[in-house]
This record gives structure tokens, sequence and C-alpha cells, in this order.
């Protein structure tokens, strides 16, 4: 019984954990930008985990939401994310100003 107990506990963080990054994604539509701020520094925390939500904003038709997870993601380095991030590069929607500083943290090797 104490196993059924922890795994359903287990199950809600796991279903609050992902309403959570929804939320936090939502949250960069804001034209507040502490509310944009707040969410990004969460974001950047959660980091890995919040790549799925991320890249599905950037697939999105939102400019001003793929503009703001660009970044994120290209912060974030998740191998998941590089796919999705050159598509957004090469499309026809993407502006030259918004893309540059996302492929530059892709393609340069991280200092060790």
């Amino acid at each position: 019984q104490e196993v059924t107990s922890f795994g359903g506990t287990l199950s809600l963080m796991l279903r609050s954990r992902a309403n959570e990054i929804q939320d936090l994604v939502q949250r960069l539509r804001s034209r507040r930008s502490s509310c944009v701020d707040g969410a990004r520094a969460r974001l950047a925390i959660i980091g890995p985990r919040a790549v799925e939500e991320l890249v599905e904003a950037l697939e999105g038709d939102d400019d001003r939401l793929r503009a703001r997870v660009m970044p994120l993601l290209a912060l974030i380095q998740d191998p998941r994310a590089r796919g999705p991030l050159i598509a957004m590069l090469v499309s026809a929607a993407a502006t030259f100003t918004i893309v540059t500083p996302c492929v530059a943290v892709l393609v340069t090797p991280p200092l060790v």
C-alpha cells in the first residue's frame, strides 16, 4: 500500500510539473517583461525537461513566442532542439536578427 501511495504522489508531482512547464511557456507570450523574465529564468532552471514543450511552441504560429523560445532552447543546448532550431533557421518566416544568436550558441563548442 505504501508503494501505491508513493506511486500516486509521484504521478501527481509529474503531472503538476508538466502543467508548470505549460504555464511558463504561456507566460512567455506576455507583454510584461517581469512575467517573461520570470518564466525564462524558471524554464532555464528546468532545462531539458522543458524542451518538448518549448519545441512545440517553436513550431507554432506566434512570432513573439518563437522569438522568446529560440534563445531558451539554445541556452539549454539539448540535442532534441537542434533539428527544430535549424529548421527555423532555414524557414522563410525566421528573421536574421532572431536566429543568429541562437545559431552561434549551437555551433560554438562549449569551453571546458
